[in-house]
Order: C-alpha cells, then sequence, then structure tokens
C-alpha cells in the first residue's frame, strides 16, 4: 500500500512542477528565469523576446522583430501546463486572419535548457531556450525542409531597461 501512495506522491509533484513526462536531465528548469526582455541585434535587424509571469505557472510573452523602426514579425508566446499538466509552448502569430494557436509540449529540461517539440507542425518542429548565466539565452528552432533538418538560432542578452 505504501508503494502506491509513494507512486501517486510522485505522479501528482511530477504534474504540479511540469516535469511528466519529460527527460528531466540535472534539475527543473526554472521558467521564472526567462522573465524580462531579451534582444538579438543583427545587422539592422533587432529581434526582441518579451516575457512575464502571468500565473504560478504560467508566463506571457511576445517575439517580434524591428527593421527600420517598423515591426516586420510578431507572435504571442505562452508557456503554461497543458490539460495533462505538462508544460508546454504555445505559439500564435499576430496575423488576425491566422487565429492558430500551435502548441509544443515540453519533451526535455535541465536546470538551465528547456526543449519543446510538436513532431506534427511543418515547421518549426523543437523550440529550444538554453539559459546561460543571468543574462545570456540562446535559443533555436529547427525542423524538417527538403534540404534535411534546418536550424535558426538566436543570441540573446537580457535588455537592462
Amino acid at each position: 500500500m505504501s508503494r502506491l501512495c509513494i507512486a501517486a506522491l510522485a505522479a501528482s509533484l511530477a504534474a504540479l512542477t511540469g516535469c511528466a513526462p519529460s527527460s528531466v536531465e540535472g534539475g527543473s528548469f526554472d521558467f521564472g528565469r526567462l522573465t524580462g526582455r531579451w534582444e538579438n541585434i543583427q545587422d539592422r535587424s533587432f529581434r526582441f523576446e518579451e516575457w512575464q509571469r502571468s500565473g504560478e505557472q504560467e508566463l506571457k510573452g511576445r517575439g517580434y522583430i524591428l527593421e527600420s523602426g517598423d515591426t516586420t514579425f510578431i507572435e504571442f508566446l505562452r508557456i503554461a501546463p497543458d490539460s495533462a499538466g505538462v508544460m508546454t509552448y504555445y505559439a500564435q502569430g499576430g496575423d488576425p486572419s491566422n487565429p492558430e494557436i500551435i502548441p509544443f509540449r515540453m519533451d526535455r529540461q535541465s536546470r538551465e535548457r528547456v526543449e519543446f517539440v510538436n513532431p506534427g507542425h511543418d515547421f518549426p518542429t523543437r523550440i529550444v531556450y538554453e539559459l546561460n548565466g543571468t543574462d545570456s539565452l540562446v535559443s533555436f528552432v529547427e525542423g524538417p525542409r527538403e534540404e534535411g533538418v534546418y536550424r535558426i538560432d538566436f543570441q540573446f542578452v537580457r535588455d537592462g531597461r
């Protein structure tokens, strides 16, 4: 009977922390460390991600690109447990004619890195965030293309504003 209670407690804890059924490697990712404004500057293009806590287990954010002062891309983001308790990254493009929200379920995590996957999506099928200290964030998206697996890397620094 005590083994059953321990198993039930472990399952409940995993669901509360968003760990199930993902692989945990060396600790759980602290999503609160993503909060704030992150910037990536390449040539004349400025890429930003902004995250804020909107609940005990939820972050809301947006990613956008500015070129010559104009917003050329925007997406609305959310990280929260899905109905099964698995932390999920939800992305919605900024085009009002296409309000589709695309979920990516957490697949792996460690203290510094979290990976989300959606093998049924065309591109990307995987989204990864890796924190390096408190002010550096490496992110990439990848998925299949005609030439094979294609990956786009982003190097962000925390905006001190």
